[in-house]
């Protein structure tokens, strides 16, 4: 096939005026995340023939397959064109990375566990101290109330008395 002069330089100008992909792959990716991350054809569409002017066009093709054709974007089975970009970004890890992770992650899960808060450790000496002195004060138990006193008499320079008085006064307080 003889291709003349005159020819060659309507296509040459055919391809010159016809708008290039990376201007087409900015326009729908614009209009993609614009419309946050898919849309439909329409939107793309009338973003797509602002570019048109009376010297350069879009290429011939099928609108829907010149936007099928950016790299990125992919049409959903509703009809929508979705931006694939940000979905299949993906990060490599190594095993020992991943293993690494795994043990510094249960390190820390295990550590939390094991530090209870203020308010568990406040509540807890409570109730300790309350059932012991229900128990010495209540029930009896002279065991414990022979502990608990030499306990505090060999923390402190008190007296058995005044321990007993002070175990007394703190039932009293309490409601025991």
């Amino acid at each position: 096939m003889k291709v003349t002069k005159r020819q060659l330089r309507r296509i040459i100008k055919e391809q010159i005026a016809t708008v290039t992909d990376d201007a087409i792959e900015d326009v729908v990716m614009k209009v993609l995340s614009d419309e946050g991350g898919a849309a439909g054809l329409e939107p793309i569409e009338d973003a797509l023939e602002d570019l048109e002017d009376d010297d350069v066009s879009l290429p011939d093709e099928d609108i829907e397959d010149v936007v099928g054709d950016v790299t990125g974007v992919k049409r959903h089975a509703d009809g929508d064109f979705i931006d694939t970009t940000q979905l299949e970004s993906r990060i490599r890890v190594t095993k020992r990375q991943l293993l690494q992770i795994i043990k510094e992650e249960k390190a820390k899960i295990l550590s939390e566990q094991m530090t209870p808060d203020s308010e568990v450790m406040d509540r807890l000496e409570e109730g300790l101290q309350m059932i012991a002195l229900d128990m010495i004060m209540n029930r009896g138990n002279e065991p414990l109330k022979r502990e608990v006193m030499q306990y505090v008499m060999d923390t402190s320079t008190m007296d058995p008395e005044r321990v007993e008085a002070a175990m007394q006064e703190l039932a009293r307080r309490n409601n025991l």
